[in-house]
């Protein structure tokens, strides 16, 4: 029986990684894909995250899609049907379901595309060319709020899981969801809510997150900063900072 152990996966905009506890050393992942394809530019890989129900890793590879591996990252295999392109440049860009199954990824000069059953049937998305996004994966699933690519932080909202996106108000750094209606986010500075769908807002903190996406897990929303995890149990009218600041953690949390 193979023993279970600790495993962290790396990503550095070059090649994948992973570190196994019990071993101490890194051992690159990614050899074996890029021995089989070209990736495009910037080459090697450029995207990675794990499913948290099943550790399943999954690797983007420039211009040649998205690698899953069932492992624990000694193999891969392309499992995105050929849906997926283009790279990954921020965290978030691939956006887990915290409860497993269900990928979002937000790619830049590609297509971007969803999965909801662990990568078997894909799903594209009208829009493509952002640097990353929010679901409300809490909610419906359906709800993608994202910042497009290059265009001074251009806040765009999808409520029909990709088939249609409506532009909304530019300058926004950082993005969180809870349905269709409520939206929150910064513009670099502090927090800002809405309760229309993007239409008005509302500032909510002063504190600015560090983490480029909100999370939500039974109702209550967290997003790091440089003050310690934010945490609102109400929908992102008030916050408050329960712990202690974690120096350098900017997320996915």
């Amino acid at each position: 029986m193979r023993r279970h152990c600790c495993l962290l996966i790396l990503l550095v905009l070059s090649a994948s990684s992973r570190i196994a506890a019990d071993k101490g050393v890194w051992e690159p992942i990614s050899a074996g894909v890029l021995a089989k394809v070209k990736p495009g530019y910037p080459g090697k890989t450029a995207g990675v995250t794990v499913d948290p129900a099943t550790g399943e890793v999954y690797m983007c590879v420039p211009d040649q899609g998205l690698w899953k591996s069932t492992d624990r990252g000694d193999t891969f295999v392309r499992a995105d049907k050929g849906e997926i392109g283009g790279r990954c440049e921020t965290g978030f860009a691939l956006n887990f379901d915290p409860a497993g199954k269900r990928l979002m990824c937000f790619m830049i000069y590609g297509s971007s595309g969803w999965t909801d059953d662990g990568g078997k049937a894909w799903h594209a998305s009208k829009v493509s060319h952002l640097d990353f996004g929010a679901v409300d994966w809490h909610a419906s699933g359906k709800c993608f709020l994202a910042i497009s690519h290059e265009k001074g932080g251009q806040l765009t909202l999808s409520t029909d899981a990709g088939a249609s996106w409506k532009d909304l108000d530019k300058g926004f750094t950082h993005v969180g969801i809870l349905n269709d209606k409520i939206l929150l986010g910064s513009r670099g500075k502090g927090i800002v809510r809405s309760e229309d769908g993007g239409k008005t807002w509302t500032s909510v903190s002063d504190i600015t997150p560090a983490a480029s996406v909100m999370r939500v897990r039974d109702k209550t929303c967290y997003w790091h900063s440089e003050k310690g995890l934010l945490v609102s149990k109400d929908e992102g009218k008030t916050w408050s900072v329960p712990g202690k600041p974690q120096a350098g953690v900017v997320g996915p949390l």
